[in-house]
């Protein structure tokens, strides 16, 4: 199936074209925006009607996009996969410059609800970093789809390790017998955690509520101070679940031969800048 479709680079307007179909639409500055389309010759041979369909008004239209942009200057996990390449070089303006030289980052990929599940964003992916333009490219994403994304495309994860407290909080479902992989179903737990003997709700209750009032002011108030109903409970679980399931994970990809050692431009621009 890959073999029906070409990439190419493309401006903006195939991007506003498929952007309602990303959780994110909005964007910055893009360096480089790539498109994928069909072969004409093999729109007939789609097998599925509402693919063919799509193509009714124009065989130009583009099924699928990915954004490259400039990265952000300080990265806590890019540093970890980096090594500190790009700080502790004494001037802001040169750590800057090395960074926009030798690294894009991935803001978007998105590709038509009708040809999802077919392997193409990841195909649009791993054939557009060696066109990127630069020696490394990253992604960041707390979205599991997009995880699985960028690994299939041969991108190498970072993952920033949990904080002491949720590793605490993780310990103290495993502790009354809960998986905590069941925050996803709120309902379900919040039952779950009801039929607990007394002693054990009141020490999972009590770790939740510290967890969350980290995070939300309004749960340190006395209306939340005992979390005793499951209205209150919910909002406990709320706040765990949003920070216990988005910690950051931060992806790299190094073309071929770019091994990064500091050398002689990196010299000139201390000699620069410094």
């Amino acid at each position: 199936m890959l073999h029906k479709f070409c990439i190419q680079q493309t401006d903006i307007s195939d991007w506003h074209e498929l952007a309602g179909f990303h959780h994110r639409r909005q964007l910055g500055l893009a360096d480089k925006i790539f498109s994928l389309r069909i072969h004409k010759e093999h729109i007939n041979e789609l097998d599925n009607k509402t693919m063919r369909d799509f193509f009714k008004d124009s065989p130009d239209r583009s099924v699928g996009v990915i954004v490259y942009g400039m990265p952000v200057a300080n990265l806590a996990l890019r540093n970890l996969a980096t090594a500190n390449r790009y700080t502790g070089w004494g001037s802001n303006r040169v750590c800057l410059e090395l960074l926009n030289r030798e690294i894009r980052c991935i803001h978007r990929v998105v590709i038509h609800p009708a040809f999802r599940r077919m392997g193409l964003a990841c195909h649009l992916v791993s054939q557009t970093l060696p066109q990127a333009g630069t020696a490394l490219v990253e992604a960041i994403t707390t979205l599991n789809s997009g995880s699985r994304l960028f690994a299939r495309a041969g991108m190498t994860r970072y993952e920033r390790p949990l904080a002491q407290t949720a590793i605490q909080l993780q310990e103290a479902f495993h502790h009354v017998g809960i998986d905590i992989r069941q925050l996803v179903y709120p309902h379900e737990i919040i039952k779950e955690i009801h039929t607990l003997a007394k002693s054990k709700k009141q020490f999972l209750v009590r770790q939740i509520r510290q967890y969350a009032q980290r995070f939300n002011r309004r749960l340190r108030l006395p209306s939340y101070d005992t979390a005793g109903n499951p209205a209150d409970l919910s909002a406990y679980l709320s706040v765990a679940r949003e920070h216990l399931f988005s910690n950051p994970v931060y992806f790299l990809w190094a073309g071929e031969g770019s091994a990064i050692e500091a050398g002689p431009y990196q010299q000139s621009l201390v000699n620069k800048y410094g």
